[in-house]
Formats: structure tokens, sequence, C-alpha cells
């Protein structure tokens, strides 16, 4: 599969921004035009999406800025009918869409495949007691999971399914949280007024063996979700105990 001359930008983008330090000027638009061989509308292209990913600052009449890092917590790598079940609520879930495509060169980077390979993209719109609480979806290399048909999922936990029909077993992940707003169509399908508050919640997970499973974005509602997060103190104790 031929990759796109913003997809290749895009790529010695990503490359540059690891090797600056957090909050670091890139090189100018001109200057990074020459670099790459390619037009500045291609460029700008390129910075924008990154810039809109969260991981450039595009700042007027300063320049593009090596973001910094948001806030992150860690949590237990749960699915949501889990997460239903802890909080005594029955579970269910709609699909929406489906779709086979080339992972392409950001989903690639995140599942940690060849920007052609073949993914399955689904949105579900889940649901605690029959009332909409988020928007998912979820990215899956087709690989891991040959002749998986997503009408059949109904209800079932995914990850259940996938232990059960593919011996998938999630050992750990990596996943970040960020309030933001919900658009006209998201709005809609979660039952709430546009522009709504909402959190967005951002995974990647893998197996034991270090091979990812998949990556996903859910959209949960500000007004009706929230989560707890348990503190654990207990390397602070050893470290007194160091002193």
């Amino acid at each position: 599969m031929t990759t796109s001359k913003g997809d290749l930008v895009r790529q010695r983008l990503l490359a540059l921004i690891e090797e600056l330090p957090q909050g670091e000027q890139l090189p100018s638009e001109r200057v990074l035009g020459e670099r790459f061989g390619v037009a500045r509308e291609t460029l700008r292209r390129a910075l924008d999406d990154l810039a809109d990913d969260g991981l450039l600052v595009r700042r007027q009449g300063s320049g593009t800025f090596v973001a910094r890092p948001k806030l992150t917590q860690t949590f237990r790598v749960q699915s949501f009918s889990e997460d239903m079940r802890a909080r005594r609520m029955s579970s269910s879930s709609r699909l929406i869409s489906h779709r086979s495509r080339a992972a392409g060169a950001r989903m690639g980077a995140r599942l940690q495949i060849s920007p052609g390979d073949p993914v399955l993209t689904m949105r579900r719109l889940r649901l605690a007691d029959g009332e909409p609480m988020a928007l998912e979806d979820v990215t899956i290399p087709e690989a891991l999971i040959p002749g998986f048909d997503p009408e059949l999922l109904g209800n079932d936990s995914l990850y259940t399914t996938l232990s059960r029909r593919y011996g998938i077993e999630i050992a750990s992940g990596s996943q970040t949280m960020e309030a933001t707003v919900l658009d006209d169509e998201e709005a809609a399908l979660l039952a709430v007024a546009p522009l709504s508050p909402a959190i967005l919640v951002e995974r990647v997970t893998w197996m034991q063996d270090g091979r990812r499973v998949e990556a996903v974005r859910s959209l949960y509602r500000g007004d009706r979700y929230q989560f707890q997060v348990d503190l654990d103190g207990s390397h602070r104790q050893r470290d007194s105990r160091q002193v």
C-alpha cells in the first residue's frame, strides 16, 4: 500500500518530536519544508493534525512547540461490562458501525504494526441500565482476530470474547483521560445537548508477550460518569524507613 506524502511528513515530524525535549520550539515551517522536501501547505496540515492530537502547540506569532504532557493517572484494566458490574448496573451495547481498513501511520504506531496492516474498527454505544453512558471506538489488528464478526458480539464483553475465542488475555495497558465536549453527532448518540461536557479516555492494551491488542477511544458522559482512583502510599512508607 502506497504511503502518501502527508503520512511521510507526519512520520518524520513524529520522529523529530521524540528527539526534542518538552517545550522545545520546532524549526520554522520554511526550514522544515526544505528539510522534508514538501510544500508549505502539506507541512502545515501535518503540523495542525499533530497539534490536534496534543503532540504540538501552535502559538500565533511565536511558532510551534513540543507539547508538555498532560497529567495522567493509572487505572486498572477492565472492560465496560466489568466496570458496570462493579457499580451494580446492567450493561448493554449497540453496534453503530464497523469496518476493515489499513492501520495508517498513527494507528500503526499505537498498535506497533505496519501502517498497511489491516485493522478492524468498530464503534459501539455503551449503555448502563438502558441509559446511554459512553461512545466507544475500538481498533484491533485483524491478524489477532481472524473471522471475527462484530455483529455477533451483542452485549457480550469484548475481553471475554477475545479470551474464549482467541486465547487473548490482556496483561496490561496504558490509559489517558482528559475533559472535552461533545459534538452534535456524539451528543445525539449519548442523548445529551451538543457541547455537553464529557470525559475522553484513550487506552492501549497488550498481551504478556508485548503484542498490542487494541486501541480504544471512549467518550463518557460528564454528567453521569466519574472515575475512581485508588492511591497507594506504600512507597512513601518504604522511603521513610530508608531515611
